[in-house]
């Protein structure tokens, strides 16, 4: 037995037989970190041109969901079952895609096989995971192997063998992740299309990711910059190159309309849903059927050219309380475009950001960026972080953009260690790192593209909203723990008890008006309906002004905004 410091939590998980509740909630932190720091990559790894095929950002997000609820059960009551129902009924809440809804089911299932434990031990882990697979494959229509259903089944069957052998949890948790890798290596050639596009499947990559980070957590690791290449032989941060004949079909093939309903059921009138029932409707209408749900709540995922159909199907049940439909077919151009893209020849510079949040992510990629290192606030890369991924780089000529102050230094170190020509635009935060990738030019000279940054960078302001932690005093301002804070150019401008109160105050501050340009990046602290409200006020308060809304993904910061 050891012990492990939990520098989140501020506890001792003791490694043992016997797992508390608080300890599960951060296995699954662990494992929901590791997911979200390689989600570019189970992105890339999905051969699907539609918009779930984002399979790593639609599990991260649901992911975010079930360690919020399990974090906040955990203050409430830190019993293991307790907490494996919060986050099952969270994940069935927020569960974003195919991927998701699926995952949302390992989740059900995990929290079936640790019912009425306070703390759990190695069988109650085999039940749990059986149980998972079990309500996995029992979602979807029509299971297909080769897919994250079978890295699911494959880890309930190890966790089965080693706990029958006496394996304690840990060593249980090893031989999962080990035999999980295996299947995830082996999906290629288990699934026609992935053969064909010569790659595993992104899902299993995830489920990989998230088993490998709960039990490095419990064995006493921290999952901060750690890769974890993918079976095969693709490193993190790397190309991922899907075959071109692929790429070709891809381009011609129809999808139809990716629809997801989230349904209140009408108890009191039909009775708890049937899910069985529902499925079979579902499939008579619609293919790539995912139908899941509780006692009243009923979450159905399908593809399908009329989108109505479904929708007036799921009224019959209840009450649609969440709708989402997405055109697939206008996604499948782009889609083969962006990974021809990615593998033509980059230029004479490679560009390599550091950016935290999967909406940053994403940006900085478009923006030209060879690789997007994981870091900011909080959590700052270190200098063989950054040396590492310099030396991945396509180019001998290398740009860095630490985006943050604390960064700084260790960029410029690791510029002065490497054996490229490294050059290090000083951008200290994140907004001005966005302004200057603007001006990156990959065919421009190194020399020429640092100054076209540099001169970016001074054309931004950087904004941000959060919540104060404590109470203080600075310059003159009153902060209270929970007030909004509004910082400008890194001093506190404002102080507000509500969030868009806060957002229009600052751009008052800030001076904003007619000839400004106004990005916010939503974090993860804000939803897309209450950002898409924000943004319609601050259109109707400062008529005139361009403002857009970008998904950051960011965490601690409602907002980041670029002023320009």
């Amino acid at each position: 037995m050891g012990t492990c410091n939990d520098a989140k939590g501020g506890h001792t998980a003791r490694i043992a037989d016997a797992v508390g509740g608080r300890e599960l909630a951060e296995m699954v932190a662990a494992g929901a970190e590791l997911l979200e720091s390689h989600s570019a990559v189970v992105n890339a790894l999905n051969v699907f041109p539609v918009p779930d095929g984002d399979t790593g950002t639609n599990m991260s997000l649901t992911m975010r969901a079930v360690v919020s609820a399990a974090r906040t059960q955990a203050e409430a009551a830190p019993g293991a079952d307790a907490i494996a129902q919060a986050m099952s009924r969270s994940a069935l809440m927020e569960a974003r895609g195919n991927s998701g809804v699926i995952l949302s089911q390992f989740f059900r299932g995990l929290s079936e096989g640790l019912s009425g434990r306070e703390s759990f031990h190695s069988e109650d882990v085999a039940r749990a995971l059986e149980a998972a697979a079990e309500r996995s494959y029992g979602a979807v229509g029509e299971p297909v192997e080769g897919t994250m259903l079978t890295v699911i089944s494959a880890a309930a069957k190890r966790a089965r063998s080693s706990a029958d052998e006496g394996q304690q949890i840990p060593a249980l948790l090893d031989s999962v992740c080990e035999e999980a890798e295996r299947t995830v290596a082996a999906t290629i050639d288990m699934l026609p299309v992935l053969a064909e596009a010569n790659v595993v499947d992104s899902g299993g990559y995830g489920v990989q990711l998230i088993l490998k980070g709960m039990s490095v957590r419990l064995s006493g690791g921290s999952v901060a910059g750690m890769e974890i290449p993918v079976p095969g032989g693709v490193a993190p941060g790397s190309e991922v190159a899907l075959d071109q004949s692929f790429l070709d079909r891809a381009e011609h093939v129809g999808f139809g309309h990716c629809t997801q309903l989230l349904v209140r059921a009408d108890i009191a009138r039909l009775g708890e849903p049937d899910l069985d029932s529902i499925r079979e409707r579902a499939a008579e209408l619609a293919t790539s059927v995912v139908v899941v749900g509780d006692a009243d709540l009923v979450k159905i995922h399908v593809h399908t050219e009329d989108p109505e159909s479904i929708v007036q199907f799921a009224g019959g049940i209840g009450e649609v309380i969440q709708q989402n439909i997405q055109d697939m077919d206008e996604q499948r151009t782009e889609f083969a475009a962006a990974h021809r893209a990615g593998a033509a020849d980059r230029g004479a510079v490679s560009l390599i950001s550091v950016a935290l949040g999967t909406g940053f992510a994403r940006v900085f990629a478009e923006l030209g960026c060879t690789e997007v290192i994981t870091g900011g606030p909080t959590m700052n890369p270190s200098v063989r972080d950054l040396t590492d991924a310099i030396d991945r780089a396509p180019t001998d000529s290398v740009i860095v953009m630490p985006n943050e102050g604390n960064v700084l230094a260790t960029a410029r170190q690791a510029a002065s260690v490497s054996s490229r020509d490294v050059a290090v635009v000083p951008t200290r935060t994140v907004q001005q790192g966005v302004s200057a990738a603007m001006a990156f030019d990959p065919e421009a000279e190194l020399a020429a593209n640092a100054e076209a940054m540099q001169e970016a960078v001074g054309e931004v302001l950087s904004a941000s909203i959060t919540i104060a932690t404590r109470r203080v005093r600075i310059e003159g301002i009153e902060v209270e723990r929970g007030d909004f804070i509004g910082i400008l150019e890194g001093a506190i401008r404002i102080v507000q008890y509500e969030r868009f109160a806060a957002v229009s105050t600052l751009m008052q501050e800030a001076g904003v008006d007619s000839e400004h340009l106004v990005t916010l990046f939503r974090g993860e602290l804000v939803s897309e309906a209450e950002a898409a409200e924000d943004l319609e006020s601050l259109e109707r308060l400062y008529e005139g002004t361009e403002f857009e809304m970008v998904a950051g993904g960011q965490p601690h910061y409602h907002y980041l905004i670029s002023i320009e």
